[in-house]
């Protein structure tokens, strides 16, 4: 466990080095100064999880496509049988 956390916390070093180099290349020119390395380039591991999602209200879209997909499914044996 500890060996593979070290080498993620050796590729994270290495992926901001090296934004570090790309953003000193680019950034003369770039038309927007105020831009920064991570709005340019944003890594895997800076950005949010979306937490916002609301579970329940997933979970009752999925139910109510369930019960519509098994309700046709239904209806289309009744007309065959």
């Amino acid at each position: 466990m500890g060996f593979y956390r070290r080498k993620e916390d050796e590729l994270k070093q290495q992926l901001l080095l090296n934004r570090g180099l790309k953003f000193a290349m680019v950034m003369p020119y770039l038309k927007d100064k105020n831009a920064t390395e991570e709005k340019l380039f944003p890594l895997y591991f800076e950005t949010p999880i979306a937490n916002d999602m609301d579970l329940k209200k997933e979970i009752e879209e999925v139910e109510k496509q369930k019960i519509d997909f098994w309700q046709k499914i239904d209806a289309m044996k009744a007309g065959k049988a």
